[in-house]
């Protein structure tokens, strides 16, 4: 990632979701889930939080826009994690992250993000919540680097 012409002091965030992904019944949960974990990272980094639903109109400078695009994700909650134990399956997200620069709309570079759990690990391994907030802390601290 290149670093932005003026210093970051705001993120910005627009979650998408690969076609077929927005329909899961659970995907408004999900968005809800990215927008508490990334307002906390760019707190306690020190930085504004702005979510967005859809593309952004213009913001003020200082501001990266991360544009996450879910490529797959399995949401799982630690309550059904605690009730059935490893027949819940694994939680994971794939996703992709491109920063943008604005108001310049000046690209600053990709990454991709991805996490699971175990079964295995049974009752305390990381479920959706802590994986999003696990993956909005390394992105923030990947804006921070630059």
């Amino acid at each position: 990632m290149v670093a932005p012409s003026v210093p970051t002091t705001r993120v910005a965030v627009l979650i998408q979701g690969a076609p077929g992904i927005q329909t899961s019944n659970d995907w408004h949960t999900f968005r809800a889930e990215w927008r508490t974990a990334f307002e906390a990272s760019a707190a306690s980094a020190g930085l504004a939080f702005a979510y967005f639903e859809s593309e952004p109109p213009t913001q003020p400078a200082g501001t990266t826009l991360v544009r996450i695009t879910v490529k797959d994700y399995r949401y799982l909650t630690s309550g059904a994690r605690y009730g059935f134990g490893i027949l819940t399956g694994n939680a994971f997200i794939d996703a992709s992250a491109e920063f943008v620069e604005l108001p310049s709309k000046r690209r600053l570079g990709a990454g991709q993000y991805a996490t699971s759990s175990s079964a295995w690990q049974g009752i305390f391994s990381a479920m959706t919540d802590k994986q999003v907030a696990a993956l909005s802390n390394e992105i923030v601290q990947d804006i921070r680097r630059k």
